[in-house]
């Protein structure tokens, strides 16, 4: 008899055309794609748990996900099959047996998002779907600086789009967070254990208001203090923010609980 067996998944997608990850209603949600994809293939009710809740057009470059199935095949030949059925948007880049009790969300130690700013004129229609386009000259010194001081457990309720959480706990830790340049593209790369609702979006919003002078370095302290949403910068656009890959312990697999006879 095929026993159950819990497969952990790594996966790429453009999130433009989705309602982000979670499937809540009728709209398009990438996983309500990997669940009739998994579901068609397998003919099981299948539910794939999401390492992060990614919102409307967000994109992701390694997502992680696990789901239970009773599958007896090649795990290859799943995921060769599924990519088959998933629209071109999104791909199950790597498939792999975990442990039953792993969990993509709650065994998840950081995460990693970048967010992509095109500073040039013109903005290069292959990458508009996934950066946010600011044809200005930015103060990337001031903005470096800025990214530098988020580094560290801070309140980042003003950071946070939903009122409803703001009686919560909103402290969070960025265990990284800096500005990198390439041509006339710049990366905020942004690692932490936990994040607030569109807090990444809204940090890039900031970094690019001090940039170009709309909101001056040395304010961003009070700013931070205030916990008041509209003393920051705007909520930069979803279409520039990728999850990059979430971090785990090492995940062990059911053959390395196998003893190993020396």
């Amino acid at each position: 008899m095929i026993g159950m067996r819990r497969l952990k998944i790594i996966i790429a997608y453009d999130g433009t055309d989705y309602f982000g990850w979670q499937q809540t209603g009728p709209q398009p949600s990438i996983q309500g794609a990997l669940d009739r994809a998994l579901t068609t293939i397998t003919r099981q009710e299948v539910h794939v748990t999401g390492a992060s809740r990614t919102d409307r057009g967000v994109h992701a470059e390694g997502q992680v996900a696990h789901f239970d199935v009773k599958w007896e095949g090649p795990l290859q030949g799943l995921q060769f099959t599924c990519n088959q059925l998933l629209p071109a948007a999104i791909r199950i880049l790597t498939i792999d047996e975990v442990v039953p009790t792993f969990h993509a969300t709650l065994d998840a130690q950081a995460k990693e998002y970048h967010y992509w700013i095109e500073t040039a004129p013109v903005c290069d229609p292959h990458r508009a779907r996934t950066c946010w386009h600011v044809p200005s000259d930015l103060n990337l010194e001031a903005m470096a600086k800025a990214a530098e001081q988020l580094v560290g457990q801070h309140d980042f309720a003003t950071f946070c789009n939903q009122r409803s959480l703001w009686h919560k706990p909103t402290e969070r830790s960025l265990l990284s967070c800096r500005i990198l340049s390439e041509g006339s593209r710049l990366c905020l790369v942004v690692i932490g254990d936990q994040f607030l609702y569109k807090m990444v979006r809204n940090v890039a919003g900031t970094l690019v208001y001090i940039g170009r002078g709309k909101i001056q370095l040395e304010e961003l302290d009070a700013i931070m203090e205030a916990r008041h949403r509209p003393g920051a910068g705007m909520t930069a656009p979803a279409q520039g923010l990728i999850l990059h890959r979430v971090e785990y312990d090492s995940t062990p697999t059911p053959s390395d609980l196998i003893p190993q006879i020396l």
